[in-house]
């Protein structure tokens, strides 16, 4: 179901029809899916556009990174003074540290109340990050070799991905992998819900397999990856012997 237009999508749009570029074009070049762009202009998914996906726009349709900011949607998560943001150390340049202060440096990887579930599924509710996670740069690069502003961190709810992943497990997603390269885990936005399953492509046909761990949960079908907009590639994920919601 398509939600009225807002009237930074309505900007947007206007500005890609006078540069003669395509949402999927613009997409692509802010590193995000094809579908990514015609997701937030359509559904308002995300409910607001990344500082890096602001900076390309406006490079692309020479316009101001502002202009396409909903000044409207207030940022609602605390950060920890004095610690790295994710997004902040992924634009330092790169150069060579000990690993002693790689253990010293300590970066925010962002939470996202998109929920993903391992189950029903449940609406996005995409934007600002809602808080921050903890990690040490040295233990986020033994984990992934993933570029560090692309990190997000999601919720499971379900238990259609048990027992690889449980209900409240906390998954890291790496966004700039959007790509199907195989049956591997995936946060995806399907029909307006969020959900994390494995994907199996089938390049003959393009059809899209979304299947679950749980064999109580029979898989899904698309007709097409263009039916699917891939939020980013499970690659970690944390779980407590104690549950505790909030962060």
């Amino acid at each position: 179901m398509n939600l009225p237009i807002s009237p930074v999508a309505k900007r947007l749009e206007d500005a890609a029809k006078r540069a003669d570029k395509s949402l999927k074009d613009l997409s692509l070049a802010a590193g995000r899916n094809h579908a990514y762009l015609q997701q937030f202009v359509k559904r308002g998914t995300p409910r607001v556009l990344p500082e890096d996906v602001r900076v390309t726009l406006a490079v692309e349709l020479d316009a101001d990174p502002d202009d396409f900011l909903d000044h409207s949607v207030k940022p609602t998560a605390p950060r920890i003074p004095g610690v790295t943001t994710a997004s902040k150390l992924g634009r330092q340049k790169a150069g060579p540290r000990s690993g002693d202060e790689l253990d010293a440096e300590i970066v925010q990887v962002p939470i996202y109340d998109a929920q993903a579930s391992a189950g029903p599924g449940s609406l996005v509710e995409d934007g600002e990050p809602i808080g921050y996670y903890p990690m040490t740069l040295n233990m986020l690069r033994i984990l992934t070799g993933a570029p560090i502003d692309q990190l997000a961190i999601l919720e499971v709810r379900g238990d259609s991905m048990d027992p690889e992943f449980k209900d409240g497990d906390l998954i890291g997603i790496d966004r700039s992998s959007n790509r199907m390269t195989g049956e591997l885990p995936y946060v995806v936005n399907y029909n307006d819900m969020v959900l994390v399953k494995k994907l199996s492509p089938d390049i003959e046909t393009g059809r899209v397999d979304l299947i679950s761990v749980n064999p109580q949960f029979p898989k899904r079908s698309v007709d097409s990856a263009d039916q699917l907009n891939i939020i980013g590639e499970v690659i970690f994920q944390a779980r407590l012997l104690r549950r505790r919601r909030g962060y």
